[in-house]
């Protein structure tokens, strides 16, 4: 049985959290095809899906020869996420996966959570666990990773770990990570 490795070489598994699960939402799961490694791209195709042999071959054929892999692991995402929960769900991640990370805009679900006028983004953030702790939400401060994205989907980083909520907004932490902070 050939073994599963993530981007660093580790096993995929349970164990150490790197892998695709059933629980997983739809958009989850396309999202984390879509963050491998490119070279997992055929043993994927091979092991995840239906897709016939002439075809991954075919697959073989397009990464040899130039084809943007992103590409082929849009349709792999595709074609595991349609295997596990439907078509339907698969076509609405893709969607979604786009919006997000071609186009720049924001995924819908993002969670939400109440806030006063004055709480400060950190303990906001860090409360709904979308930091694990204050000292990985100055780190992603320090290195510009929060932002508070605007209407039209620009984004304007955090420069501050003091910062303070002035309005409802979202906010972009790291590169996957969303939340609506809602004034109440």
């Amino acid at each position: 049985m050939k073994i599963i490795a993530d981007n660093e070489g580790v096993k995929m598994g349970k164990t150490t959290g790197n892998m695709v699960a059933f629980t997983d939402s739809p958009t989850d799961m396309f999202g984390k095809i879509m963050s491998m490694d490119d070279t997992f791209i055929l043993l994927g195709f091979e092991l995840f899906t239906l897709v016939p042999d002439d075809e991954i071959a075919e697959v073989a054929t397009q990464l040899a020869t130039g084809v943007n892999p992103r590409d082929l692991k849009l349709r792999l995402a595709q074609d595991v996420v349609a295997l596990l929960v439907g078509e339907e769900a698969a076509e609405e991640a893709l969607v979604d996966w786009q919006n997000t990370f071609q186009k720049g805009g924001t995924p819908e679900g993002i969670p939400t959570v109440s806030a006063t006028l004055g709480d400060t983004l950190i303990d906001v953030v860090v409360l709904a666990e979308i930091a694990p702790s204050r000292a990985e939400f100055r780190r992603l401060i320090s290195q510009g990773a929060i932002k508070i994205v605007r209407e039209g989907g620009e984004s304007e980083p955090i420069l501050t770990a003091d910062a303070k909520i002035n309005a409802s907004a979202i906010y972009k932490i790291g590169k996957h990570r969303f939340l609506h902070i809602k004034i109440v």
